[in-house]
């Protein structure tokens, strides 16, 4: 996944941090609005001072017979006031509700967004959590649907609430978007950065050099001199007469060992070679003692066996085994020994 829209190179407490502080500032404004008494103002007519009306309160005068006194500049419930609530007023009573609880939802989300990494479904509740704010304080406006805009003698303007509403429904867009693209951002680096661990974790698995487990047994056998010989009744096998055994390279790229594969594989469709002229053994520093086992098969010939340990130029430790049947020359010479 890539961003359609460059995006500055910050750390991920400062990338989430803008976030956090938009929806902070969004959640104080829309509470103001929401539970003050200024998100209407209400003019009547010339000499007399306006008076505001809120979504949960109002101020001016206190209800006394059939109006208002002089404004006393006092927030009073609506229920005391001699205004019906219609449904204009207690529909936007119940959008700040729903707009204060999922707001309060929405910045604890956010600041914990900065705090900590969170999971790509996170990050998009909160854009969805965003976006329904916003939508909410538009909702508020609802309230200018009431009876006190319908008077004849009432005229109705944006309060100081209305413009907290409206700068607040900003601040909520501006913190869904952030998260939008925020979390494109950090999808792409985390693409990037699952890829690097997959190298590094193949890597690490190939260039770890191994040996099969009956090869290092036999191995650990002849070092200690404590092979032996099979009981009778049991065969063992061992390769044809003359005939190497294919060389083991442990790659981390797996190039040489395809190679030498290829080699051992020519070797048994044509006349015996000698191995050691092939990959230039006889220039290779050998690696401890080479290892020498003689045993009998099966047809009473003897088989003599050596494992030899070199390394190459880059390091790398090949193991060559060898195994052969001696000749009637080479058998006079063991019984003489």
């Amino acid at each position: 996944m890539k961003c359609s829209v460059e995006l500055p190179n910050l750390s991920y407490g400062t990338r989430y941090l803008i976030p956090c502080a938009t929806s902070t500032v969004a959640l104080l404004f829309l509470l103001v609005s929401s539970y003050s008494c200024h998100f209407i103002r209400v003019t009547r007519g010339e000499g007399l001072s306006p008076f505001f009306v809120g979504v949960w309160k109002a101020e001016g005068g206190v209800a006394a017979g059939q109006g208002f006194l002089d404004n006393t500049n006092e927030c009073i419930a609506w229920t005391d006031t001699p205004f019906y609530q219609d449904g204009g007023v207690r529909a936007a009573k119940f959008f700040s509700v729903v707009a204060t609880l999922l707001g309060t939802v929405v910045w604890a989300m956010t600041c914990a967004t900065a705090v900590q990494p969170v999971g790509r479904a996170w990050r998009m509740a909160t854009l969805a959590g965003a976006c329904t704010c916003a939508v909410m304080g538009v909702m508020l406006f609802c309230t200018f649907a009431s009876d006190v805009c319908d008077q004849d003698d009432l005229t109705c303007h944006f309060g100081a609430g209305s413009y907290l509403a409206l700068t607040a429904t900003v601040l909520w867009t501006t913190t869904a978007v952030l998260s939008f693209l925020w979390t494109q951002k950090l999808c792409e680096t985390n693409d990037a950065s699952t890829m690097g661990r997959d190298l590094v974790t193949i890597a690490t698995t190939h260039s770890t050099p191994t040996i099969p487990t009956g090869r290092a047994q036999r191995t650990s056998e002849y070092r200690h001199g404590t092979h032996r010989a099979s009981p009778p009744g049991i065969k063992e096998t061992y390769p044809d007469k003359e005939r190497n055994s294919p060389v083991e390279v442990k790659d981390p790229w797996q190039e040489s060992t395809a190679t030498l594969r290829s080699s051992s594989s020519n070797h048994r469709n044509s006349s015996p070679v000698d191995l050691d002229e092939e990959v230039g053994m006889d220039d290779l520093p050998p690696i401890g003692s080479p290892l020498v086992s003689i045993t009998e098969d099966e047809d009473g010939n003897l088989v003599k066996t050596v494992i030899t340990r070199t390394m190459d130029s880059q390091g790398r430790t090949i193991i060559d085994r060898t195994s052969r049947v001696i000749e009637d020359k080479d058998k006079a010479e063991t019984s003489s020994v």
